[in-house]
């Protein structure tokens, strides 16, 4: 039952290091679709159309979401994050996740459960999901949505640049 609890502790944590992880990327893979988009432009080479633009970001945004899910995080690694965010743990978060049952029993002796007990009552008197601070991810949301704005922006004006380019050449290849 205690680690149990650990375990969900954790997991909460793990969960928001995920999302974290995915805005960042997200953001990253934006800013790259974005460049390339102004790379083709200036190159003058036709732009795919608009549905093509929003069809590659749904396959980026697809890729870097399922990395997120499928991105296992160590329990060592998501504790020593929350020990670096709460000094006051003493290392206790290690070794509670450390504990396993007796082989022959198949349960915890009395002094590893106290181990988990005081982590679990430290998780419930702290928020250990602010190991990720709130604003850390907030940033990191608003920052992928401006890439995401910025990279539909410039793949519109792009998209614009590119049949104004095209129709002025047609009209002089006819005159």
């Amino acid at each position: 039952m205690l680690e149990l609890q650990l375990r969900q502790q954790l997991s909460n944590v793990a969960n928001r290091i995920g999302r974290l992880w995915m805005w960042r990327r997200l953001t990253w893979s934006w800013l790259l679709l974005s460049v390339l988009l102004i790379a083709v432009a200036i190159a003058g080479r036709p732009i795919i159309p608009f549905a093509g633009l929003i069809f590659a970001a749904g396959i980026v945004a697809t890729v870097v979401w399922i990395g997120s899910r499928s991105r296992i995080t160590r329990k060592a690694d998501i504790a020593r994050h929350i020990e670096q965010a709460f000094p006051d743990l003493k290392s206790r978060l290690l070794a509670a996740i450390e504990q396993y049952p007796d082989v022959e029993t198949g349960r915890l002796n009395v002094l590893q459960r106290q181990v988990i007990a005081e982590a679990i009552h430290h998780a419930r008197m702290n928020d250990w999901s602010d190991a990720v601070p709130p604003k850390q991810m907030m940033r990191a949301f608003v920052g992928q949505t401006l890439a995401l704005a910025s990279f539909l922006a410039i793949g519109m004006l792009a998209m614009q640049a590119t049949s104004k380019s095209a129709t002025a050449i047609s009209k002089a290849n006819f005159a």
